[in-house]
């Protein structure tokens, strides 16, 4: 009985994916009739369905794609990167997104995403600063056996982190993110308040420098 109710409790995850991996960021509750306009441009000539998309709060330009089953997925855009680009330029990026949502592999990559994701939500939030070059804001002790709890659940997600790139559409992402890093500028990471377990999902990795 226990199985059955562990296998229903995983497959339920794996259609909540997308609302779990939004849950991450502060989402705005409406779209400007511009944003709208432009996803619907978009996806002329694509034969996809339309994905969902979200626009969360923070000054850095960039955007992530998740896709769980029996979806055709959810993007969810920085207001920076609204901000920061032509119609013309925003109307590539939203083309980009949906083509990496159609990409092979998007589902398993999003899921191992989560769960890494997961683990490092879980970390102390000392370590985490420390980790990841944050200052530690909240002056908590880094004690030995929180430190010990911490490497292992790193352990855990640098292991999902590294499942996620493993197949051959992930490496072509990557090859297109190098391209449109040009057009990214980097914040300063002291700035970033996302979970890194998210990484392989973002347009452009913001970790890449420092960890993943």
């Amino acid at each position: 009985m226990l199985l059955f109710a562990e296998l229903a409790n995983n497959i339920k995850i794996m259609f909540s994916i997308e609302h779990k991996i939004a849950a991450y960021f502060p989402v705005e509750k409406e779209l400007s009739a511009g944003v709208r306009a432009a996803l619907g441009n978009a996806m002329v000539e694509l034969p996809y369905a339309v994905p969902q998309l979200l626009i969360y709060q923070d000054p850095v330009p960039n955007g992530v794609v998740v896709r769980g089953i029996g979806s055709p997925g959810t993007v969810l855009l920085s207001q920076g990167l609204i901000q920061s680009f032509r119609e013309e330029e925003f109307y590539l990026v939203l083309r980009e997104c949906v083509e990496r949502l159609n990409a092979p592999g998007i589902r398993f990559r999003s899921a191992c995403s989560c769960a890494a994701a997961f683990f490092i939500h879980a970390m102390p939030r000392s370590w985490i600063e420390l980790i990841w070059g944050i200052s530690n804001k909240n002056n908590q002790k880094l004690g030995f056996f929180s430190g010990l709890y911490t490497l292992m659940l790193l352990g855990f997600s640098r292991l999902f982190i590294f499942l996620t790139r493993l197949s051959k559409s992930s490496r072509k992402e990557h090859e297109k993110t190098a391209a449109l890093q040009q057009f990214f500028p980097y914040a300063d990471f002291a700035l970033l308040t996302g979970n890194p377990g998210l990484a392989p999902l973002y347009l452009v990795d913001p970790w890449s420098k420092k960890f993943f």
